[in-house]
């Protein structure tokens, strides 16, 4: 870190801080060092002092905040600097550092102290490559119930700025695992379990008329020591402002460096509107539902956010997402979907260039226009942005899996995990993981845990199928596509179901599912893939490729899983199977 002492011409003025020191003598008593050795770190640590205006130059003053900066990041070495002095004293210094700097930015952010600082202040002398803390959902404590969404708000912007300080030595759980915290009983030490977490941040938000109380504590979890605790007053008009004095000034007190997208873009990230705001976040929570109804639900309200303010970038990235998972959830053609979700989070980075969550987006977009190197680019890319973003992670696993590298999606997904761990939609990309490594038990236990954390959960049933009919349980494969069958939309259950029973020498039940899907072709849109599906149980394999070739000119999700797929593993040895893939740019190997 650069010096921060100024020259005498810097500073016309000296500054009238409550936390000002006067001397040299103060100055050394705050750090617990001799007089010598803090003028001897000004001149060769940069320790941040400056010189009064028309006076000796002797006389000087600093201030405590840009000491405590300072001191963050060098303690361990002043500490084998001056090891006589630095061992008397350094445990009560610690202690004292913790407890600077934890700021409330409202509904907009909150961004509390850096972890890593704990563990070097607090006595480790080798600090862990990564730290995880989990952020639990702040406790409204004001009458109003109807006020849930400040504290709900400022978990999701707590979330967001921890996740931006150093995401490769601090990782942050999202807030769909620690969602179902709220208002929770459990002890700490059960949550850091359940969580694998380092660290647990809680607290509360009490507001009566426009004051707005914020209290939080930070806690280790292996010995549940509460490392720092602290309360904060604010006025709910001055919330949304000052976002970004605050994200610089804990910066600074830090000395991490925010990511791109922290301090130079940050204004267009966040919400100037509490309304927005409320709107992104009800439809970021019904988005990661991914039923049709909740999706249905969550475009609505990611629409409104856009409408109170248009120049909301994450309300624009919450609509080019909604748009981007609707083909897998409601079967619509992906190309009809694209256009929307590209248009969304293209506007999304016009209004923050380093949004790196619209970059993921617009990589699962080129992967669903089969063009995977550039895909590939824009999700190593969004990584790069926010890697304790889970999504990211998530859907770089699944375009790993779709090109066929299953070592390495293994991979990604157990980062999204780690970032997201009682995430129902990653729970199940893992299951699938183990049904496309051939790892049927494995995927059956996972499928059981996705049931256990959501029995609803869209199309478990439909890949609990997949895996019995992989296994050859026909008539266990058979009940399961009944289940999700049952719904005269699920045309992907219904000729899952006609497939198995052809398989299973069921013919003309098959085929009767098949004539119903003809017939409703002139109603609504049939996927091409459905109908090769029915025609593979019937070992029809000329019409199976016939329909699969049109699959691919519109587009269709399933064929993303041409190539891992053990469902396909019956076409592999027919050479039109390759002409398959080239069609869709994947290598045959």
């Amino acid at each position: 870190m650069a010096t921060l002492a100024k020259t005498a011409s810097s500073h016309p003025q000296p500054p009238k801080a409550a936390d000002r020191l006067d001397s040299w003598k103060e100055i050394a008593a705050y750090l617990k060092r001799s007089v010598r050795t803090v003028r001897r770190w000004e001149a060769e640590q940069g320790l941040p002092v400056h010189r009064h205006m028309h006076r000796s130059s002797g006389t000087v003053y600093a201030l405590e905040s840009e000491l405590d900066a300072w001191w963050s990041s060098r303690a361990v070495d002043l500490a084998a600097d001056e090891p006589a002095e630095a061992l008397s004293e350094l445990g009560t210094k610690r202690k004292q550092l913790l407890v600077r700097w934890l700021v409330i930015g409202g509904a907009v952010t909150v961004v509390t102290v850096l972890i890593l600082a704990a563990y070097r202040i607090l006595g480790t002398t080798s600090v862990p490559p990564r730290v995880m803390l989990a952020v639990l959902p702040l406790e409204n404590l004001s009458p109003d119930a109807g006020q849930d969404y400040i504290s709900d708000g400022l978990t999701e912007e707590i979330i967001t700025e921890l996740g931006r300080l150093n995401p490769q030595r601090l990782g942050v759980i999202a807030r769909t695992s620690v969602a179902g915290y709220k208002k929770t009983r459990k002890p700490v030490d059960v949550i850091g379990r359940e969580l694998n977490v380092d660290f647990v941040l809680e607290g509360s938000v009490r507001q009566q008329g426009e004051q707005i109380r914020v209290a939080a504590q930070l806690i280790r979890v292996k010995d549940q020591t509460h490392i720092w605790a602290k309360s904060y007053d604010r006025t709910s008009r001055d919330l949304l402002a000052m976002q970004a004095d605050v994200a610089q000034a804990l910066s600074r007190a830090t000395e991490v460096e925010l990511a791109a997208s922290g301090t130079q873009h940050q204004t267009r990230s966040h919400a100037s509107n509490q309304t927005a705001h409320d709107a992104y976040l009800m439809g970021r929570y019904l988005w990661n539902k991914r039923s049709p109804e909740a999706l249905s639900e969550s475009l609505v309200y990611f629409k409104k956010a856009i409408e109170v303010d248009p120049t909301y970038a994450r309300a624009y990235l919450g609509l080019s997402d909604y748009y981007e998972v609707l083909p897998g959830v409601t079967g619509l053609s992906a190309r009809e979907a694209t256009a929307n979700a590209e248009a969304a989070a293209t506007k999304a980075l016009e209004l923050d260039p380093a949004l790196g969550e619209a970059y993921a987006t617009l990589a699962s977009i080129a992967s669903s226009r089969w063009q995977w190197e550039e895909a590939g680019k824009k999700f190593r890319h969004a990584i790069a942005l926010v890697p304790n973003y889970a999504t990211a992670h998530q859907w770089y696993a699944e375009y790993l899996q779709v090109i066929g590298n299953l070592k390495e999606s293994e991979t990604e997904f157990s980062k999204a995990r780690e970032l997201d761990p009682l995430s129902v939609v990653i729970a199940a990309g893992i299951a699938q993981q183990s049904y496309f490594e051939r790892h049927y038990e494995a995927a059956l236990t996972q499928y059981g845990k996705v049931l256990q954390m959501d029995p609803s959960f869209p199309g478990i049933h439909l890949h609990v199928g997949l895996v019995q009919l992989a296994m050859g349980k026909l008539t266990e494969a058979t009940e399961e596509f009944r289940k999700d069958a049952a719904d005269p939309n699920n045309l992907g259950a219904a000729s899952l179901l006609a497939c198995v029973q052809a398989i299973s020498g069921h013919v003309s039940e098959a085929r009767a599912i098949l004539h119903q899907l003809e017939s409703r072709r002139g109603q609504q849109r049939v996927p091409a893939s459905s109908l090769a599906l029915i025609h593979m149980g019937l070992d029809d394999k000329d019409v199976t490729f016939a329909h699969l070739n049109r699959a691919i000119d519109e587009h269709d999700f399933l064929m993303r899983w041409i190539k891992s797929s053990p469902f396909f593993d019956p076409l592999r040895s027919d050479p039109r199977y390759a002409f398959l893939l080239e069609r869709m740019n994947l290598r045959t190997n």
